[in-house]
């Protein structure tokens, strides 16, 4: 009886191995058939061509839900495997910030750093007074109704809203659930709205600035073909966000911790000229965890960005943010056109296959 019950639950384990690469594949998939498209007609065509295939998107979308829901979650609870998960560091890190005291810590020191590059006084003073009318920390802790307001970019399922210190705006192009607005995040508008934030239709076409305390791109950035798209979204989040809040970027890395060290370097350095503090950073078996807070006075990250620049030899980066495939792309270019018979290799495909088949897990 015993040798039945384990040869049934080994034949479970198989069959679910067997879907989740199957799962895994069909996202690798549709992000290759998007980067190739990109390489093809260009980034713009293929962006478009790519949001008016619902049924892939669809497809896509449920594939998602399913890996993060079921597979990704037996993988954190399985010790052996140490998966954690990206959710529930996004969490810990927002209390941290907003509810422990971190961010009156960050703001008094980035009061004492814009004293040294020569700040006046009433500049440093009215930098805080600015900071009080656009959110206050006070608000948050005396008021049990209060709060974070969060924006989800590609959320697929709207993994947030089971935690009650947030207002979640989940959006994402082909959502998984109803409960999650559909918008093409690439085209969004961000427009100055003083009125509060109201939202009536299953699509969002626009987002008012400076209202969000959150905003979450997880595993997002990687989905698009192109640098220049990926600093579109970091800048839209940058005029989304309220002064002093949080831009969280999760990215899928399966090497080692200094694998690809020198490339979240350059997204550092690329988010400082915008204005972006990096306060959290920690790598994850399988993933890049970052945090990026919008400071009182840009000019200190920029300062701080040209150093890191110069002495490198640049007076500024050129405003992208690069994933390894970028780099493999050029790579097959120089290969096709030195005819080469060597075979295009397989590092985006095995590399995205393996990033998603062994992601940390979602709380459902």
């Amino acid at each position: 009886m015993r040798l039945r019950l384990n040869w049934l639950l080994l034949l479970q384990i198989l069959m679910a191995t067997e879907e989740q690469q199957q799962l895994s594949a069909f996202v690798k998939k549709v992000h290759h058939m998007l980067r190739s498209e990109a390489r093809k007609v260009g980034v713009n065509e293929a962006w478009k061509e790519h949001c008016s295939k619902s049924d892939i998107l669809q497809e896509y979308a449920v594939s998602m839900q399913k890996l993060a829901s079921e597979f990704w979650e037996q993988n954190a609870e399985d010790g052996s495997k140490s998966a954690q998960s990206r959710i529930k560091w996004v969490v810990q890190k927002c209390v941290h910030y907003f509810y422990e005291g971190e961010r009156e810590k960050r703001r008094n020191k980035e009061k004492e750093r814009m004293k040294k590059i020569g700040c006046s006084e009433n500049f440093v003073e009215g930098c805080a007074e600015s900071v009080k009318d656009l959110v206050s920390l006070s608000e948050h802790l005396q008021t049990e109704t209060e709060q974070l307001k969060l924006l989800d970019v590609g959320s697929c399922y709207n993994p947030f809203k089971i935690y009650p210190i947030f207002k979640v705006v989940p959006v994402d192009l082909a959502p998984a659930l109803p409960d999650v607005y559909i918008c093409d995040f690439l085209n969004l508008n961000v427009v100055e709205n003083t009125k509060e934030m109201e939202l009536r239709d299953t699509c969002v076409r626009e987002l008012p600035s400076n209202a969000f305390d959150v905003v979450v791109f997880s595993l997002l950035l990687e989905y698009f073909p192109c640098p220049k798209q990926r600093y579109l979204c970091v800048c839209k989040a940058y005029d989304l966000l309220k002064i002093e809040g949080l831009l969280f970027i999760v990215t899928p890395d399966s090497k080692h911790s200094t694998a690809n060290a020198p490339l979240m370097k350059s997204w550092r350095i690329v988010l400082a000229e915008l204005g972006f503090s990096r306060i959290y950073y920690e790598k994850l078996p399988h993933i890049h965890c970052m945090t990026f807070r919008k400071d009182i006075n840009p000019e200190i990250t920029k300062q701080w960005a040209s150093y890191e620049l110069s002495k490198q030899g640049k007076v500024q980066s050129n405003s992208e943010l690069n994933i390894p495939q970028d780099f493999q792309e050029i790579l097959d270019e120089c290969s096709d056109k030195m005819e080469t018979k060597n075979a295009r290799t397989n590092y985006d495909d095995e590399n995205l296959a393996q990033m998603f088949s062994h992601l940390p897990c979602d709380p459902e």
